[in-house]
């Protein structure tokens, strides 16, 4: 039998990280180990679990 609880649970990474704006504005994703990307774009994200209340 499964258990819906695991079924739609999702594990989030431990990675640490920072954003920060450089000197011409774009952002720069810095991972814990140093890396850095620049020019991160953000994006609006939205839940794909099913809901598990009802709306009113």
């Amino acid at each position: 039998m499964h258990n819906d609880a695991n079924l739609y649970a999702t594990a989030m990474p431990d990675t640490e990280f920072t954003l920060t704006r450089n000197a011409f504005g774009r952002l720069v994703l810095t991972l814990d180990d140093g890396t850095a990307h620049e020019g991160v774009v953000p994006v609006r994200a939205f839940p794909i679990a099913r809901r598990t209340t009802a709306s009113a």
